[in-house]
């Protein structure tokens, strides 16, 4: 028991000598990524300088509240603890631009989320979260959210005013429908909604007009026809769902496509005809995904 206080003692001491010297040489980048810590210092919020912070791996339940301090920050990286809710003060950070808080317990945030207005990625994948703050749809500077592998049940319909998202990933939640809003978000190039419990094709996909990637993957009781109004999507991915029809422009730039386990009888035109085409092959070279017997059998439908 001895040793193990003695251990713990250290290693607050070499943290504490690590902001004290950071402070010092007016550091503002600190990397504290795997260093055993299990409880932050409150001194943390003397190095109100700093623009990167990076405390991943780690073994912290909680922050301090002067975290708030550091109003300089751009990025937060607190990735990989064991978190199970940030402070209020957490909203004090108006300049970040990038906050990582994946793998960690969390199962509400503060709705003081809502002054973190400059936010620009926002990753809070594998936590435990069944819903999130309203205030989080007002965090319109947003490009890139990641709130998989959560246990959300239902987004509100103001996720449609995050019109500026390029990258969302909705992936192995337990949703059974998304709202028609998501339609707003015509800048998406990234869209996951895998793994979850919707029953229909969202219509709202058709407006996607940039989107690259499309996995809607294991939502197994998901019907309809997928239309796709997008030349630029180059992957496709509805294995295991009851998708019984897709359509893709004739110019389209599908390249992997993985269709297994569907409800699909023919595939569109477009399609086969680069599979059938000697100087085109692309599709059938780089789709590891997919049998190229299975798309033969779909060609002569």
């Amino acid at each position: 028991m001895k040793q193990k206080s003695i251990k713990k003692e250290t290693h607050s001491k070499n943290v504490l000598n690590i902001i004290e010297d950071a402070k010092n040489e007016n550091k503002t980048v600190l990397d504290l990524i795997f260093k055993q810590i299990k409880q932050l210092p409150k001194e943390i919020g003397n190095l109100v300088n700093l623009h990167f912070l990076l405390i991943s791996k780690n073994q912290l339940q909680e922050l301090p509240k002067e975290i708030g301090n550091l109003t300089n920050l751009y990025y937060l990286d607190i990735s990989k603890n064991q978190l199970q809710e940030l402070p209020k003060e957490i909203g004090n950070l108006g300049n970040l631009q990038f906050l990582d808080i994946n793998n960690n317990q969390l199962e509400k945030l503060p709705k003081e989320f809502e002054k973190l207005i400059n936010l620009r990625e926002l990753f809070i994948y594998n936590n435990k979260l069944q819903q999130l703050p309203k205030e989080i749809w007002n965090l319109t500077n947003l490009q890139g959210l990641d709130i998989s592998k959560n246990q959300l049940q239902k987004l509100p319909n103001e996720i449609g005013k995050l019109t500026n998202l390029q990258y969302l990933n909705l992936g192995d939640n337990q949703l059974q429908e998304v709202p028609k809003e998501i339609g707003n978000l015509t800048y998406l190039l990234y869209l996951n909604l895998s793994d979850n419990q919707l029953q229909e094709v969202p219509k709202e996909i058709k407006k996607f007009t940039n989107l690259q990637d499309l996995n809607m993957s294991n939502n197994k009781n998901m019907k309809g026809a997928l239309q796709l109004s997008t030349s630029e999507l180059k992957r496709l991915n509805i294995e295991n769902t009851n998708i019984n029809e897709f359509t893709v422009p004739i110019n389209n730039n599908l390249y992997d496509i993985n269709i297994r386990n569907t409800s699909l009888k023919s595939l569109p035109k477009s399609i086969c005809d680069k599979i059938y085409d000697p100087f085109n092959d692309v599709i059938i070279k780089h789709s590891y995904s997919t049998d190229e017997e299975m798309f033969k059998k779909l060609c002569t439908q």
